[in-house]
């Protein structure tokens, strides 16, 4: 009880730590899972977890649980090993740059960035670190540096030239585990090559100091080593290969992956004890503690035998990609993925795994039981606009799903829908749900399905219900990539996303749902009647305005769907002013990778890229407001997979191949304004404008509805921000005639005050 007591006041500290970031501030959020525990290390005051690069702590005395990463302590991001100094009480913590941090007992961190800022070709991973008095041994992939634990300058360092698995100074001994023999000399002597030393041959493994005269070796069996001038004799002590050996009051401990077992080792007598335990848990007891067995496994960190709990983090065990903002909910979506165009490998064993966000900073597990199991991951998760609260998402090879508070409430296979494998998903401007594959393989199932409005909630759906229309020049050579939106006017745009593919644009009939109008293009044209193409297309993102971005290979442009049909469609191949008083201008991104694009609350757009980090841009991308990566920022990683934002308290989610971070922006979020001043356009609305009706002035979540002339509500909606669209459709999906109409908004709070305003819209056909 006392360990869930901890949870709660942790949750409740970490809202209001989140309620107070300010703009500016970063949030990491951490991972845990499973299958991504690395290591357990128990201590007198606290122990620490390193789970999928993430690293924890548990506080014996406050009772904290904590994450302790590069926003809240740590120089670095990816933790690669955690080694522990029980004479000392630190924690040393290896990167995978080669960086290392100190985290010392009372938590202050010491920075010893020697090895990483080293300017050499040799190979710099750390392979291991070990302890002796004074010393920091760190074994590297080139040979071994030793450190000075006091001031943790460089005692000495040597280029072997050699992968050294494991250094440590064992009395007045030297020993390296390297090339498939055990070196040894005096700890006293600088040798320059390690065939000054002497050895003998042994498998490479990792080395423990027991005293001044033995160490363990693991090498696959667990050895107990005797060292003297001359040699190094060996004798058995465990025939198993454990991933760790630990210090115990006793003597010492050794875990094993995936087993259902931990082993004990005798301090005296080296005797060992097998110990049946929980399978894929890792055991740890500190030499110095009060004697409590630790344990880590998929249902947490548990003490003895106290009910586990785990850390404020989500547990998706393959790899996190896709970020969806629920506006409605006020929640943001995580999902796992399938191979991909960013992620062009599928993992073997992926899954379909989902996980959501709240304002009060705390995660949930909401995938479905019952998602097929083979499906190998997802490629799209779209929100329904009639129930905001059903999400739909793709398999890879077993059709779409439909969720609900983390159930399963429909799933559209080869038995109830026309198609089964992967495919792009995305709403019509009428609601209706449009699945496009653009490589259905050797099934001869149609590229294009669409399941009608009415029957996408419904729980008896057919084979016969789906819509199958031709839609010209969707098809692809890849099941990697593929993009769709719907911009204005409801005009959909839609990518293959193979190499030299094209993009295709049609407007959907209503009723039909064939194309109205269709447009193809393997090139555009730009402002300047220049030509602008693409290796590959990425993301196709649609703003507040209808307008559709499109992140490539070679940088971004931008343009209206709805006039992709006319012979003299141009688009906008965005330029950056340099402002040099030259008149000169570059084109936005030029050359970058543009992998996802988001829209904040003031229609400005964050782009993020494959390598070159994140980027915020005005409305319309001539100015470069932000640059974000991992030299300027906490930006974990410059990969970026996927960012969303939202709309209610300014967070912007950035998804990145180093974890996932939280942004605070200024994007001024929605207005908090009373509803006294609406404005909509265009006013009025004349026969050529096909685009969306924009209503401003509103406050979030406010009611607005659209009546004609006699007061009859014809549609119907809610605003997630203070800007909302019509499409100029009544509720059965048509262009509305020619009239004057009402915009009526409508706003309550919790207190229960309303506030309405209306303002007339006319409308010429």
């Amino acid at each position: 009880m006392r360990h869930r007591l901890a949870i709660a006041l942790v949750a409740a500290a970490l809202a209001m730590a989140t309620a107070a970031q300010t703009t500016g501030d970063w949030i990491y959020h951490s991972r845990f899972a499973g299958t991504g525990i690395q290591r357990l290390i128990d201590t007198r005051d606290c122990t620490y977890y390193l789970v999928f690069n993430s690293l924890f702590r548990y506080d014996k005395e406050t009772l904290e649980n904590e994450a302790i990463n590069h926003r809240n302590k740590l120089s670095d991001v990816t933790i690669t090993g955690i080694y522990y100094n029980y004479d000392r009480e630190l924690l040393a913590i290896a990167y995978d740059n080669s960086n290392i941090d100190i985290l010392l007992n009372d938590g202050a961190v010491v920075n010893v960035p020697e090895l990483k800022n080293a300017s050499m070709t040799a190979d710099k991973t750390i392979n291991d670190i070990t302890f002796a008095p004074g010393h920091m041994i760190v074994a590297t992939a080139f040979g071994f540096i030793d450190f000075d634990d006091e001031n943790w300058t460089v005692r000495r360092s040597r280029n072997f030239g050699t992968n050294v698995r494991c250094a440590a100074i064992v009395g007045e001994y030297i020993v390296f585990s390297a090339n498939n023999h055990i070196y040894f000399g005096s700890a006293a002597t600088h040798y320059e090559t390690l065939t000054e030393m002497r050895s003998v041959e042994r498998n490479n493994g990792v080395i423990m100091p027991i005293d001044n005269t033995t160490f363990f070796i693991n090498e696959g069996y667990v050895y107990k080593a005797t060292i003297s001038d001359d040699n190094v004799t060996f004798s058995t002590v465990l025939d198993r290969t454990p991933i760790d050996l630990q210090p115990t009051p006793d003597g010492y401990l050794a875990n094993f992956s995936g087993k259902a077992y931990y082993y004990t080792i005798d301090k005296t007598t080296y005797a060992t004890t097998r110990v049946e335990a929980t399978e894929g848990t890792l055991y740890s007891q500190s030499p110095q503690g009060d004697g409590t067995i630790w344990s880590l496994n998929a249902d947490g960190l548990r003490a003895g035998d106290a009910e586990p709990f785990i850390p404020t983090s989500y547990g998706i065990a393959t790899t996190p990609f896709y970020l969806n903002y629920n506006e409605a909910e006020q929640k943001l979506y995580l999902a796992s993925t399938t191979d991909n165009a960013v992620l062009p490998k599928a993992e073997v064993g992926a899954q379909t795994e989902v996980y959501t966000l709240d304002g009060n900073g705390r995660w949930s597990d909401v995938t479905p039981p019952g998602v097929p199991e083979d499906g190998m991951g997802n490629h799209a998760l779209v929100f329904c606009p009639a129930d905001p609260s059903t999400y739909f998402f793709t398999t890879r090879h077993r059709g779409i799903c439909r969720a609900r508070g983390g159930e399963l409430t429909a799933w559209f296979n080869a038995d109830n829908s026309p198609m089964g494998r992967t495919r792009e998903l995305a709403f019509d401007a009428q609601g209706n749900l449009w699945a496009v594959d653009p490589n259905p393989g050797s099934t001869g199932a149609p590229n294009v399905i669409v399941l009608p409005r009415a029957k996408v909630l419904a729980n008896d759906v057919k084979l016969s219900d789906w819509v199958t229309p031709t839609i010209a020049r969707v098809e692809g050579a890849s099941i990697k990539r593929g993009a769709i939106v719907v911009g204005q006017g409801g005009n959909m745009v839609f990518s293959p996303g193979g190499y030299l593919e094209q993009v295709t644009f049609w407007q959907p009939d209503a009723s039909t749902m064939a194309a109205r109008n269709h447009a193809t293009y393997t090139s555009f044209t730009d402002q300047d009647g220049q030509t602008v193409k693409w290796e590959y297309v990425y993301c196709l993102t649609a703003d507040r305005n209808g307008i559709v971005w499109m992140g490539t290979s070679a940088g971004v442009v931008s343009f209206n769907p709805s006039q992709a049909y006319a012979s003299d469609f141009r688009i906008n191949h965005i330029k950056v002013p340099r402002n040099d008083n030259t008149g000169t201008a570059d084109y936005l991104l030029d050359g970058a990778t543009v992998t996802c694009i988001a829209v904040d609350a003031s229609n400005r757009k964050w782009l993020g890229t494959n390598g070159n980090g994140l980027y915020l841009v005005s409305e319309d991308g001539t100015q470069i407001l932000k640059e974000f990566n991992t030299s300027n920022s906490y930006l974990p990683g410059n990969i970026i997979y996927s960012v969303a934002c939202n709309t209610s308290n300014n967070s912007v989610y950035v998804m990145t191949n180093k974890g996932l971070a939280e942004y605070i922006s200024d994007s001024g979020g929605t207005p908090d304004h009373e509803l006294d001043n609406l404005l909509v356009y265009p006013n009025p609305v004349r026969p050529d404008f096909m685009g969306l009706i924009t209503i401003q002035g509103l406050r979030a979540n406010s009611i607005v509805k659209i009546a004609d002339s006699s007061g009859l509500v014809i549609k119907q909606f809610k605003s997630d921000s203070g800007t909302a669209t019509w499409d100029g459709c009544g509720l059965d999906g048509n262009r509305v005639s020619t009239g004057v109409y009402y915009i009526i908004a409508s706003y309550s709070d919790n207190g229960g005050s309303s506030q309405q305003a209306i303002t007339k819209l006319a409308i010429i056909r």
